[in-house]
């Protein structure tokens, strides 16, 4: 999961952008740079995480939407919250049928989080007793709450979402050795040379010292968070 929130990233970071129709043909479509998608999904992530237990990392989440622009934004906050986003098909149109596939949705995505806006919740999963439902509006109304309160910033969400998603995606291994070969007239602090050649013996080993330390560990950082995007 951590590869496709590099993607997004890195994405972010040039001047590409998407152009999203809607499914009505008398609206216009929307432009939406890579840059602004991140920006959303991360505001949208948080308030993911901060409002419901259930939603934790490797949890599976079923986007269930009917416009583009939903499916994506909701898509990538799924995916920056750490959660795994599996995209929800059209319901069956009768009643028995929709009961079966929410059973087999349970059992095959292994008790999922719904997520779906309240408009779909009563109309599509008004007969579903097995599946856990959870509304955007009920997000969002709490996050708009949390954020005049708190006055969380953007920068501080993405770096603390990020750190999430990438964490322990590079790990420095099989460092090369550094070795060090005794100088001549390293055995006498009075040759000549003999101070500087010390000096470099002293100097050396503190390298080796920090080549042979454990593995560091790096979180993705080559994310672009020089400027605040208005949306």
């Amino acid at each position: 999961m951590a590869h496709i929130v590099q993607i997004l990233g890195l994405s972010a970071a040039t001047e590409a952008g998407l152009t999203i129709y809607d499914i009505s043909p008398h609206k216009q479509p929307i432009a939406l740079s890579y840059r602004q998608l991140q920006a959303l999904a991360l505001q949208k992530a948080k308030a993911l995480r901060r409002h419901n237990n259930d939603v934790k990392e490797g949890q599976i989440v079923l986007v269930h939407f009917r416009s583009y622009w939903e499916n994506i934004v909701w898509f990538w906050a799924v995916v920056l919250a750490g959660c795994i986003p599996a995209m929800s098909t059209p319901l069956h149109h009768q009643r028995e049928g929709r009961i079966s596939h929410f059973s087999h949705v349970y059992r095959m995505l292994l008790d999922p989080i719904v997520l779906t806006n309240q408009e779909l919740a009563d109309s599509d999963f008004g007969d579903n007793d097995v599946l856990r439902i959870l509304v955007v509006e009920a997000i969002e109304d709490c996050a708009v709450v949390k954020q005049g309160s708190q006055q969380h910033s953007l920068h501080a969400a993405r770096d603390e979402l990020y750190q999430d998603a990438t964490h322990r995606t590079i790990q420095l291994q099989d460092t090369p050795r550094v070795h060090l070969q005794k100088p001549n007239g390293a055995d006498n602090p009075n040759s000549e040379n003999g101070t500087d050649q010390l000096s470099s013996i002293s100097a050396r080993s503190s390298v080796r010292k920090a080549v042979d330390a454990p593995p560091i560990e790096i979180s993705h950082a080559a994310f672009r968070s020089d400027q605040n995007i208005a949306l």
